[in-house]
């Protein structure tokens, strides 16, 4: 079941959980926000969630672009939106251009064959978005 948070902290929440049969949540993938890990541990102990992982992605992606893994510990699953999925590229960036080291904030790029090619009838719009390497 793909749910934000929110979604997820409101299932937790709700005094009637435990009048519905919710064995069927084997998996549950996050995201469009922080991730506290308490939610993370709630929602196995006390739903029976069986795997959890957390995304990042983007309208213009379709989808999905970053997932943690199946066999990532609980922290990591709260605290990282993980590495690329497969067919994506991933690069954080400084206001130059230049890779940024691990832990130094920067600007998200991406390329992959899934990523909108352009807006419609709209080049200057494609050309300030999407640069030369795609």
């Amino acid at each position: 079941m793909p749910a934000p948070p929110a979604i997820l902290q409101t299932i937790l929440a709700d005094p009637r959980r435990k009048d519905f049969d919710l064995s069927s949540l084997e998996f549950i993938s996050t995201g469009a926000a922080v991730v506290p890990i308490e939610l993370v541990r709630r929602l196995k102990t006390e739903v029976g969630v069986g795997q959890m992982a957390t995304g990042y992605g983007l309208n213009g992606g379709c989808g999905t672009s970053t997932m943690t893994r199946a066999e990532d510990l609980l922290d990591l699953v709260a605290n990282s939106a993980g590495c690329a999925v497969e067919r994506v590229e991933v690069r954080c960036v400084r206001p130059d251009g230049s890779d940024c080291q691990p832990d130094e904030p920067g600007e998200i790029l991406i390329r992959g064959e899934m990523l909108m090619l352009g807006y419609l009838d709209n080049p200057a719009a494609t050309a300030e978005t999407i640069d030369a390497d795609g």
